[in-house]
């Protein structure tokens, strides 16, 4: 996960999406219509050849445990599992989906958000930029973190309700849309937000890579060796599949990888690039050697199950405090408060991905 997690640029007409979402219903959460579990992971070929040859570099078994909320979950969960059989990598699940009143993944409503400040931080004057350069680096610090768990609020209150598998398993969401709605639309003209992830084996990436995002996770409310987290917005995984089932697979294989510890990487037809672009990108899409051992590693696939079989996560190393006026200055934090699409964007890109955004 590093970036804007995950954007999927598309050119769409409003009736052919509306058309679309309106035949999007809910598969599975255990009605009469719910199908086995095994079918929630079957592996379907693609008509491009190069896509089903099959190795054995992620050999192995990964537990999911599934939840919706305003989504279809089977195609999701196939797409998943038809991408990762060319590494030998299979899925399964104990039990039907679960409905869950986690709506929204993130909260961007900056009215909302200025008045939790205020509250938190009285006599501390926001919107003045030149006073908030001269606070307490350590109180500045706390302002970062505070807005951090309030946009990730749904996010923490699932994980700290849904983390009982620790690290054994990870939980697919798939809710209506990333963005509760009356906030601040995160996606730029012609693209949406498609998914996001978070993982302790992530969050130690970040520390090893990253201090300064780490230093800002560690302030963020997620319980000790929560259960890996990747959550789907149906709103552009219909509009995906609408287009090319492809894509679909592609942005469901990107959010695991990021549980499985991969950030971003700027290359055009790697898995882990930070969008998905119709007519650009097919399940040719790939991962190279290196992410291939990082994911091996973090889950005890292929060569390394033996190895690393039944070893806890570690816990992600303390970042070093710093001020944080540099990762993500007074100027950006005035502007996401006065309601600025591209400084909330650029929060949430740095606190997921890194330098994605320049600043």
């Amino acid at each position: 996960m590093p970036g804007r997690d995950y954007d999927f640029a598309m050119r769409l007409t409003c009736g052919v999406v509306s058309a679309f979402l309106v035949s999007a219903a809910l598969v599975g959460c255990g009605g009469a219509d719910a199908p086995p579990l095994d079918a929630y992971f079957e592996a379907k070929p693609y008509a491009i050849a190069a896509c089903n040859g099959v190795d054995q570099r992620l050999a192995g078994q990964r537990q999911m445990q599934l939840f919706a909320n305003g989504g279809a979950v089977l195609p999701v969960t196939q797409g998943l599992a038809s991408y990762y059989h060319r590494h030998s990598l299979s899925f399964f699940t104990a039990a039907q989906p679960a409905a869950t009143t986690m709506s929204y993944a993130l909260d961007t409503n900056e009215a909302a958000l200025s008045r939790a400040l205020t509250a938190e931080f009285p006599g501390v004057d926001l919107s003045d930029e030149q006073a908030l350069m001269q606070q307490d680096p350590a109180l500045y610090n706390q302002i970062v973190s505070f807005i951090a768990n309030f946009m990730l609020r749904p996010m923490v209150d699932f994980a700290n309700t849904h983390s009982d598998a620790g690290s054994a398993a990870t939980n697919l969401i798939v809710v209506g849309q990333l963005e509760r709605p009356g906030g601040t639309p995160l996606g730029d003209p012609g693209t949406s937000l498609a998914g996001l992830a978070i993982s302790p084996a992530l969050l130690a990436e970040f520390a090893r890579t990253m201090p300064e995002e780490a230093q800002i996770w560690q302030g963020v409310s997620l319980p000790a060796n929560f259960t890996p987290m990747m959550v789907l917005g149906n709103n552009v995984l219909s509009r995906a599949r609408a287009l090319d089932p492809q894509l679909d697979d592609l942005i469901a294989a990107h959010e695991f990888g990021h549980t499985g510890a991969l950030e971003h990487l700027e290359v055009q037809g790697n898995l882990m690039a930070p969008g998905v672009t119709p007519g650009v990108d097919d399940c040719t899409d790939s991962l190279n050697d290196s992410q291939i051992a990082t994911m091996a590693t973090t889950y005890g696939l292929g060569a390394a199950a033996a190895l690393l079989a039944k070893r806890p996560v570690e816990a992600p190393a303390s970042a070093t405090p710093r001020p944080l006026t540099s990762w993500f200055p007074p100027a950006r934090l005035r502007a996401l408060l006065a309601g600025d699409r591209e400084a909330t964007r650029a929060f949430i890109d740095r606190l997921f991905h890194g330098p994605a955004a320049a600043l």
